[in-house]
């Protein structure tokens, strides 16, 4: 097992190697000096023309890193946490490393090659009745490959999470969500720069969301006032 983190033009604001300190940071040569110097992780470096946008990065890392299980997490997750009795309790990094263990087992006897968690941190988002979904996206900021065969779409550089969903979806006929823990995350909005934030603007958000639609057609479904798209799946489940 694999823990990567892709980050690119961060190198002093890698939250998520404090939080994980096993993790492997994913960056390019031409940043390699800047992220050793900030950062105590080990790192896997990456070829300045085979990064650039991070469907790119993630295929590479899917192509070049040799495990069964690869977990990618974004660099700016502080937590992975879960509620218990009305309490918020956040993960420890060894408690991370075995949840992704056990959850990529079930996974396997589910038969998918792709599973990750609730994207949603507020508890009243988690019906403790549902504690899978099987045909909701798995989200860039934590997902957990399975000997993927499946590979980001390179024109995708802001929705590239929801085209490798579809992709999984299509092949498997199901993903794994699950819904009881949650990432918390530092948003674009929040002032983040680099990462996808060097190239992100409404007007791309747009694009990117009609190239999606163009690709799988009614599945997606474009809201009047979100960044992020609706997926209908054509098949039966939740």
């Amino acid at each position: 097992m694999k823990v990567i983190i892709p980050s690119y033009k961060r190198a002093d604001s890698v939250i998520t190697g404090k939080y994980l300190t096993k993790a492997i940071i994913c960056c390019p040569v031409s940043q390699a000096e800047d992220y050793k110097k900030h950062n105590q992780n080990e790192l896997l470096i990456i070829p300045d023309e085979l990064d650039g946008n991070v469907s790119k990065k993630r295929n590479w890392i899917l192509n070049n890193v040799k495990d069964d299980i690869i977990c990618m997490i974004d660099d700016d997750v502080s937590a992975i946490a879960m509620y218990e009795n009305d309490k918020r309790v956040i993960l420890s990094e060894d408690e991370v490393y075995d949840f992704i263990e056990k959850y990529s087992e079930i996974a396997k006897a589910v038969g998918t090659c792709l599973w990750g968690v609730n994207l949603l941190k507020d508890k009243i988002a988690y019906q403790e009745f549902r504690p899978f979904n099987f045909l909701v996206p798995v989200l860039g900021p934590f997902s957990v490959h399975l000997n993927n065969p499946c590979r980001y779409d390179e024109r995708l550089i802001l929705k590239e999470d929801y085209d490798m969903s579809l992709q999984v979806i299509q092949r498997y006929r199901k993903l794994m969500r699950v819904n009881k823990f949650h990432y918390i995350v530092k948003q674009y909005r929040d002032g983040n720069s680099g990462g996808c934030t060097s190239y992100r603007n409404m007007e791309k958000e747009k694009q990117q969301m009609a190239l999606l639609k163009s690709k799988w057609g009614k599945i997606v479904q474009i809201p009047k006032d979100d960044i992020n798209p609706i997926l209908r799946m054509p098949i039966p489940g939740t």
